[in-house]
């Protein structure tokens, strides 16, 4: 509580003081940054500490900016300029704790924390399209606890890049004429809020692959199957005995050539 309540008066002392004009292309997105990161949960303190650790330098080099303004004299320029590359040196390295902390949150199947560690609205978590797809999905097949207007926009910003599908697809492999065909049995486990849903059961129907459905949420075998193969996000295909998380044509691939 003591780091939450330094932490509140900080952040508080900081919005007062402005940011400073010159270098602002620079400075602003990581003055920006303490606020997300004074949203994360209060009870953790590896993550509270570290973000006490980049709220205090992001004071002291706010003050110096806005003490040595305007920046006439080169001297203060270059010492201003060295503090904010510092600063975003920081900011990195906290934004690589972050990502770890992500992944462990998925990992673990925190959804609470996860939430609130997306919800600082980080680009760094979007960088990597692996990554990010292993965010909607984990958040797709969690969102019916509870939503984040942040992540139900990106997705509906996003809906039609990561649905599309090219229908037309030269040179198709012929899955219907391979050794298994006639007994291989496909399970899609799925919600409806779900794009990388809709992008797997397009890939099955172009390909010409019959594949059972069960919505998580509205199918009791559905969600009992996902609970049982361990959760983790949907998509979760099945694929005889194959199970492949998310989205991966690849995988698909040599499931159904098998």
């Amino acid at each position: 509580m003591r780091i939450l309540f330094l932490l509140t008066v900080m952040i508080s002392s900081l919005f007062s003081i402005g940011i400073p004009s010159q270098y602002a292309a620079i400075s602003t997105p990581l003055f920006e940054a303490r606020a997300a990161f004074y949203r994360l949960p209060a009870d953790d303190y590896a993550v509270r500490e570290k973000v006490l650790q980049y709220a205090v330098m992001c004071n002291q080099v706010q003050e110096f900016g806005y003490k040595s303004s305007p920046m006439h004299d080169r001297q203060l320029q270059k010492a201003y300029l060295k503090k904010l590359h510092q600063l975003q040196s920081h900011y990195e390295k906290l934004s690589v704790f972050m990502l770890r902390e992500l992944n462990r949150a998925i990992d673990t199947d925190n959804y609470p924390q996860f939430l609130s560690i997306v919800n600082t609205k980080m680009d760094t978590f979007f960088e990597d399209p692996n990554l990010k797809e292993r965010i909607y999905a984990y958040y797709c097949a969690n969102r019916f606890f509870k939503s984040s207007q942040y992540l139900d926009k990106r997705i509906n910003d996003e809906r039609q890049t990561i649905i599309h599908y090219n229908t037309a697809r030269e040179n198709r492999y012929a899955y219907s004429s391979t050794p298994n065909a006639r007994f291989r049995e496909v399970r899609i486990l799925t919600t409806s809020f779900c794009p990388y849903c809709t992008r797997t059961k397009n890939f099955l129907r172009q390909n010409g692959i019959r594949f059972s459905e069960y919505d998580i949420h509205g199918s009791e075998k559905g969600k009992a199957l996902y609970e049982k193969l361990g959760g983790r996000g949907v998509p979760v295909l099945i694929i005889n005995n194959t199970v492949i998380h998310g989205y991966n044509e690849s995988k698909m691939q040599k499931a159904l050539k098998e």
